[in-house]
């Protein structure tokens, strides 16, 4: 088949990528998907890409090649913005500008919340979407569409030398295993803390779910949960020293969150909004010196997203 259009969808996990691919009217499309992370090296932020279908990271260069050596006409960029952005997503999005590739962000979720991008990239096209439900992501699409032909049109009536945008194949380098053992131990190595804490905070089973969901709904979903640490809710006899004694534990279970030291005050808020008699008085908070995430190597609060 043939296509008349090369388009790059990147974002980071979960903002939505293949519901937008499951949901647009791709016509003569031809569409490649990359999430992102970042991993710090020796006090230095690097990016690496995945895409879709294979186990190797790639840098964003080489992400910019379709199988013919041909490079994206346009990329779609998918943001949760229930969550927000990071520091990540504005990096990226300057890569992007940076090789002069239309593009557009999907500003996806909407119906789950809504933070303003608009005022963070300044120079992108922002398109509010609920992908599942099909709205706004095909105008999206055609917006897109519409960049990379004006771009064409105005490239084409330049007289030579053309302007435009062009890739080499080269042997992409993979990161292989001894590659990833040699990132693994410079990434032990001792660093700064990062500004992280520990949170840990006790409560009834029973009010679990609306714990919870008011944490959720203030843009934390990072939960452990203990269950059922106590569990005799009702006396038990206990003997000691050839004695009966009656002993009483009331059932409880701990959740527990690893966030940045700023974030705290949100929680503690949140939580204050729905204090009740069978949530402990009292959140165990300890700072953490850094966290690691062994997948991709991030370090610090980059790990934590």
């Amino acid at each position: 088949m043939g296509y008349k259009t090369n388009i790059l969808i990147i974002g980071p996990s979960n903002s939505g990528k293949d519901t937008v691919v499951n949901n647009v009217e791709w016509g003569e499309t031809r569409i490649m998907v990359a999430s992102y992370a970042s991993v710090v090296l020796n006090n230095n932020k690097n990016y690496l890409f995945m895409l879709k279908g294979e186990d190797n990271y790639k840098s964003f260069d080489e992400i910019l090649l379709f199988q013919d050596g041909q490079g994206p006409d346009g990329i779609i960029m998918v943001l949760d913005s229930s969550k927000g952005f990071k520091e990540n997503d504005l990096d990226v999005v300057e890569m992007i500008i940076s090789q002069e590739i239309p593009h557009v962000i999907f500003a996806n979720k909407q119906d789950m919340g809504n933070q303003n991008l608009n005022n963070h990239f300044t120079n992108s096209l922002i398109v509010p979407t609920i992908a599942n439900e099909g709205i706004g992501i095909n105008d999206g699409f055609k917006l897109l569409l519409k960049s990379v032909n004006d771009d064409s049109e105005l490239t084409n009536s330049k007289p030579l030398p053309k302007v435009k945008t062009e890739f080499k194949r080269e042997e992409p380098s993979r990161i292989n295993d001894n590659d990833m053992v040699a990132k693994m131990k410079d990434a032990l190595i001792p660093s700064k803390n990062h500004g992280i804490c520990r949170l840990k905070m006790s409560m009834h089973p029973v009010e679990l779910e609306n714990v919870m969901k008011v944490l959720e709904n203030n843009g934390f979903a990072n939960m452990t949960v203990i269950k059922n640490r106590l569990v005799q809710d009702v006396g038990s006899k206990e003997i000691y020293r050839g004695y009966k004694h009656e002993a009483r534990m009331k059932m409880r279970t701990e959740l527990i969150m690893t966030i940045r030291s700023d974030e705290v005050s949100y929680v503690v808020d949140a939580i204050k909004s729905i204090k009740t008699d069978d949530i402990d008085d009292y959140i165990s908070i300890k700072p953490v010196e850094d966290v690691l995430r062994v997948r991709t190597l991030e370090r610090g609060v980059n790990a934590l997203d």
